[in-house]
């Protein structure tokens, strides 16, 4: 086989890096939150987490946990956005002492949710975990709107649990490892 051929990986038993891995995916149906207690950090060094949810019924956040989600931590988080909506306003939304990893924008009764998230690191005991996201949801008085954020956790330490939740959500989450060989 010529080696033009094993460059894109048309040879049996070669790594094809960049394979989303589905961990695990998981559906609620009014309450208040999903937690990956398995996510497999000791695998993956990127996560990539979609959010499809037909209702929220307040701001969507995920928080991380170093304990396997025991607890979740609620502190030490900086981020970053922009954010618009149909109406022509657009913004920037920043700062150093954020209670959550990510957030997904407010809600209310049958206002639908959709967000994917990268997370980086979180098995790396050495390096800090952050993740970039995009949000685009319905809201009360804004109508449609949607975000960019990026986030760290300013800690380097291992994060091994994931929970994604509001005062009530319904829909589903899933959770996903990167392979990188």
């Amino acid at each position: 086989m010529p080696i033009g051929q094993a460059k894109f990986g048309l040879l049996g038993g070669v790594a094809d890096p960049g394979k989303l891995e589905l961990i695990e995916t998981q559906t609620a149906s009014g309450i208040g939150a999903v937690e990956f207690t398995d996510i497999k950090e000791d695998i993956y060094n990127v996560h990539f987490m979609t959010v499809s949810l037909t209702e929220s019924t307040s701001a969507l956040v995920t928080r991380i946990s170093n304990n396997g989600g025991t607890s979740f931590i609620s502190s030490g988080y900086q981020y970053a956005g922009q954010y618009g909506n149909v109406s022509g306003t657009f913004g920037e939304d920043k700062g150093t002492s954020k209670t959550v990893f990510v957030e997904g924008g407010s809600g209310g009764s049958g206002l639908a949710k959709n967000q994917y998230v990268y997370m980086y690191n979180l098995g790396d005991s050495t390096k800090y975990s952050f993740s970039t996201s995009h949000h685009f949801s319905e809201h009360p008085s804004l109508g449609h709107y949607m975000a960019f954020y990026s986030s760290v956790y300013t800690t380097a330490e291992i994060n091994n649990a994931i929970q994604v939740g509001a005062t009530s959500i319904t829909g589903s989450v899933s959770l996903y490892g990167i392979a990188e060989s």
